[in-house]
């Protein structure tokens, strides 16, 4: 008996040794890999389960110098995990700076990331943005969380835009939450998820979106306030939305091409939509007469199933609306008549970031990038093992 025991305390030993040496617990040795990558082939690394991440901040007047913890930069075929699955549960935490996802050409990275995808990390309290994006490629964030952002300009800004060419920035989020954020007020964006532009495709799957305040500093709710807000084509199925105060709609779309399904609402209502409003036409925006989308799922949240075909940020949804839309008419406006010279459009409306930061500063600065407490706590973890083994010698 004493035998067996003794094989299967070694394998778990053996096992916690191995993903101690095969994981990171910073940025910063990732981007040392990838200084001399082959980015023709996928490359995936780790982050052990356990990390917190703190990301520096960007000095725009010193060439956006970067002080504290590197960020992290989405390349072609690169994958990114936390823990061995790539499982929110691992508790990879990213926490404060300036930018924490780069998808930009604005800080050294000129590589389009198509096929970039982190998967399980929680992201939170950044001073702007938690992903930011303004090169063709195709994103995905699988099982993250972005939560308790009340500072940024916008969590999640897609900001490509070329007339000359026909690629576009395609960006999915599978399985994700969006919790707990709070619109900042001027000169924050009055949506967690802006699509600044035709090229932006925006998927989102089998997420949740629960207890944000969009109205909280907004001086413009009825015009500028919402979950989601985009100029590019828009995908929606099984996605759970849930006690978010909102103005306008939970979501809005400047496009004609809208395909949404089993969409679920629980007080979560807009004051001129109940979920989607779609300005398809210059006369629906000059007189803020949207078309009006319903949730089309009214029994239950269906964001833990599995949608076939398998989802990818370029795949093209493959369903319609199961509900018709309506216009909306005058009765659900407000009292007081909108103005028509609306304030929604898209905003930043330039590439270049903006050069106003928030007026309140952070509490605490991000610190420097963790030790490798991770790895010591699991190598001391495979020590014990390894001691209980001897004892029972």
């Amino acid at each position: 008996m004493k035998s067996v025991v003794r094989s299967i305390l070694w394998a778990i030993a053996a096992f916690i040794t191995e993903v101690a040496a095969q994981c990171d617990v910073n940025l910063n040795t990732i981007q040392l890999k990838e200084v001399n990558a082959d980015i023709a082939q996928q490359r995936t690394y780790t982050i052990c389960p356990g990390t917190q991440l703190n990301i520096g901040t960007l000095d725009p007047n010193d060439n956006n110098s970067l002080t504290g913890g590197f960020f992290f930069q989405a390349r072609p075929n690169l994958h990114i995990q936390c823990g061995p699955d790539g499982l929110s549960a691992n508790n990879c935490t990213v926490v404060g700076g300036t930018l924490q996802v780069d998808g930009t050409d604005w800080l050294g990275n000129t590589d389009p990331p198509f096929n970039f995808k982190l998967s399980g990390f929680t992201f939170r309290e950044v001073e702007r943005y938690n992903f930011w994006g303004n090169m063709p490629g195709s994103i995905t964030f699988y099982d993250c969380i972005f939560r308790d952002n009340t500072k940024a300009i916008a969590p999640v800004l897609l900001d490509y835009s070329d007339s000359d060419s026909l690629q576009e920035l395609a960006v999915a989020f599978i399985k994700c939450q969006f919790v707990f954020n709070v619109h900042f007020g001027e000169p924050a964006n009055g949506a967690l998820i802006v699509g600044n532009g035709i090229q932006n495709r925006l998927t989102l799957q089998n997420s949740i979106f629960a207890d944000n305040d969009m109205l909280f500093n907004n001086t413009q709710p009825l015009r500028t306030s919402f979950l989601v807000e985009t100029s590019g084509p828009i995908a929606a199925h099984n996605n759970c939305f849930q006690r978010n105060a909102v103005g306008v709609a939970p979501i809005a779309s400047y496009v004609s091409d809208v395909v949404v399904s089993k969409n679920f609402g629980d007080n979560s209502t807009g004051f001129v939509c109940p979920f989607l409003a779609a300005f398809e036409n210059s006369q629906q925006f000059e007189f803020y007469s949207p078309t009006c989308y319903s949730y089309d799922e009214t029994n239950m949240c269906r964001a833990d199933e599995t949608r076939s075909p398998t989802i990818s940020p370029t795949d093209h949804p493959s369903e319609s609306p199961s509900a018709s839309p309506t216009t909306a008419g005058p009765s659900m406006f407000p009292s007081e008549f909108p103005s028509l010279n609306p304030t929604i459009t898209p905003r930043p409306t330039g590439t270049q970031p903006p050069t106003d930061y928030p007026s309140e500063a952070p509490s605490t600065s991000p610190s420097l990038p963790p030790s490798s407490s991770s790895k010591l706590q699991m190598t001391i973890l495979a020590l014990a093992t390894i001691g209980l083994f001897v004892w029972m010698l």
